[in-house]
């Protein structure tokens, strides 16, 4: 039978006037239980649900298996639908209506306070999601927040660009805009700092072309930029930055390793020092501050400011020195350059530049000089009524062979002594005198290989004429200006001509000697030939009369011979 517990509190006080009762009476029933159709139905509590009814197990209050919380006011176990009988969720809401129509399967979310915004989560027709801010025209705005850390999703309604920003108002004019850094990929989100306002990349990246390269974002000191734009190993790009504002732009096993280096691209290239750059090629090594490589194949820049274009196993070992291209070629000197094929610029301020035609070193002599070996001539052409070639007032030379062990010096004299080979003169006046080891205070233009196949030979300049200084000595007296100079007694040493014989030229300048075998050096114009003294001068235009006395004795002997016969 159906059993009903009712609960009725009835007041008396009208019957009893000094007191008043209540009395309590307990409706139960059972199934089918009581039902139809209610106008309105209220209560201040109520639980939905196949188990959620019994009070037993889930009471409002009291001991129970599972006691409802007492801040809620429904429960409901199963599905609810709103705008639907047939929810298909926890949760479904139904309707037809358009962003912001009655109707709209949308949940409104209403702040109470004065200042408060009223947003929408609003499913359109085409089942596209909005969270809708009332507030901002145009402009869809998703918003999270974590206690006073707020961050926006901004999507514009017009163009479909999306926008993250820690602002309230932004307006993105990209497909993605974000106002911050970023980082992307399964270890780098979430754990790795970006650069401020950068990207950090874990994977791949691909720019401008159609196939994705192999390669990683370098890592580096904060703020760092490091970038790599591709690769092309298959086996993986190995680049590796160890500072900020490093660039590796791609290529395989390349380095960039201080503060703004730069290794462009190609293999094995490194950027070692501040400032140094390598733009491609392979196994480039930019070691000293601010030095450049352009390209080319194992060429090396070590000194500070130094810099190779490109060629083949360059060298350019000291600051502010060049290597315009080629192969095998060194820059060694300060401000030195060189360019072709085994040159080498040995010296500060020298130049050198070695065509093809040798297989070994030619190189520079001195310093501030201008070498060139070109085995098919030098030409120089200018405009018309213009000088086709300077150079600095001074000797010309040749090369010439000489034997190391000799250690021939500048300023000496020297004579051929065998098959092209040249020492020290030995004696006055000597028959085989050719000229005067000249040097860098003087010479101006050099002609010959500065360089011997042979081992014991070492190559020296001769001054074949112009002004060179000259060891001379006082073995025949002072010398003056205009005198000739020849050999003397002593190696290599010259003195002034007293008697007839061969000279290499005449003294520029004065000199006084002091002491006895006193070795001094002078400015002599060198000018190979034989210098002839006054007594045999004499002799020589004596002579010279007295044959033409002779022939006119003859012609008059012939003339009477004519007369008589």
């Amino acid at each position: 039978m159906p059993k009903i517990n009712v609960i009725l509190l009835i007041g008396l006080a009208a019957i009893v006037t000094s007191t008043s009762f209540a009395e309590e009476f307990t409706l139960t029933t059972y199934y089918p239980a009581p039902y139809g159709v209610y106008r309105e139905m209220r209560a201040q509590r109520m639980a939905i649900g196949d188990n959620f009814y019994d009070a037993s197990a889930y009471c409002w209050q009291g001991t129970c298996t599972d006691a409802i919380g007492s801040a809620a006011d429904l429960v409901v176990q199963g599905d609810v639908g709103i705008g639907t009988h047939n929810p298909s969720r926890r949760l479904t809401i139904a309707g037809s209506g358009g962003y912001g129509e009655a109707g709209a399967a949308a949940i409104g979310l209403e702040n109470t306070s004065a200042t408060g915004t009223n947003w929408q989560w609003h499913v359109r027709d085409d089942m596209r999601a909005q969270l809708v801010d009332y507030t901002t025209a145009g402009i869809t705005r998703f918003l999270a927040s974590s206690g006073n850390a707020v961050g926006y999703i901004y999507v514009d309604g017009t163009d479909g660009n999306v926008g993250i920003a820690a602002t309230g108002t932004f307006s993105p004019v990209n497909k993605l805009d974000v106002d911050g850094a970023v980082a992307i990929g399964d270890t780098y989100a979430g754990s790795s700092t970006a650069p401020a306002n950068g990207l950090l990349v874990e994977g791949n990246v691909r720019f401008n072309s159609a196939i994705a390269r192999q390669g990683s974002t370098l890592a580096g000191n904060a703020p760092a930029t490091h970038v790599n734009l591709g690769a092309s190993s298959t086996t993986g790009w190995k680049g590796t930055g160890a500072a900020g504002y490093a660039t590796v732009g791609g290529g395989y096993n390349n380095k960039a390793i201080l503060d703004y280096t730069t290794v462009a691209g190609g293999s094995g290239n490194k950027a070692d020092n501040s400032w140094s750059t390598v733009g491609g090629g392979k196994s480039n090594s930019a070691i000293d501050y601010a030095c450049f490589i352009g390209g080319g194949d194992g060429n090396s820049a070590k000194g500070d400011c130094s810099s190779i274009l490109g060629g083949k196993n360059n060298q350019a070992a000291d600051n502010y020195s060049t290597v315009a291209g080629g192969i095998a070629n060194k820059a060694i000197g300060r401000v030195s350059f060189a360019a072709g094929a085994l040159a080498t610029a040995r010296h500060d301020g020298s130049f050198v530049w070695a065509d093809y035609s040798e297989s070994v070193e030619y190189a520079s002599n001195g310093e501030n000089t201008f070498n060139i070996l070109a085995d098919g001539g030098i030409y120089f052409t200018g405009a018309a009524g213009t000088n086709n070639l300077r150079y600095r007032p001074g000797d010309i030379a040749e090369f010439v062979d000489t034997l190391k062990k000799d250690r021939l010096q500048e300023a000496e004299i020297v004579s051929i002594v065998d098959n092209n080979l040249f020492g020290r003169t030995t004696k006055p006046y000597d028959e085989n005198l050719m000229g005067v080891i000249s040097g860098d205070r003087t010479c101006s233009f050099y002609i010959g290989q500065t360089e011997s196949l042979k081992e014991e030979i070492e190559r020296l300049p001769i001054a074949l004429a112009g002004p060179v200084y000259v060891k001379v000595t006082s073995e025949s007296g002072n010398i003056a200006i205009g005198d000739s100079i020849t050999s003397s007694a002593i190696a290599g040493v010259g003195m002034k001509a007293t008697r007839s014989g061969k000279i290499i030229g005449y003294a520029m300048e004065n000199e006084d000697f002091s002491d006895a075998g006193e070795i001094k050096e002078i400015l002599v114009f060198v000018n190979i030939g034989y210098y002839m003294a006054n007594d045999d001068f004499r002799k020589l235009t004596q002579l010279e009369q007295s044959l033409t006395k002779i022939e006119r004795l003859e012609e008059e002997i012939e003339m009477l011979k004519a007369e008589l016969f």
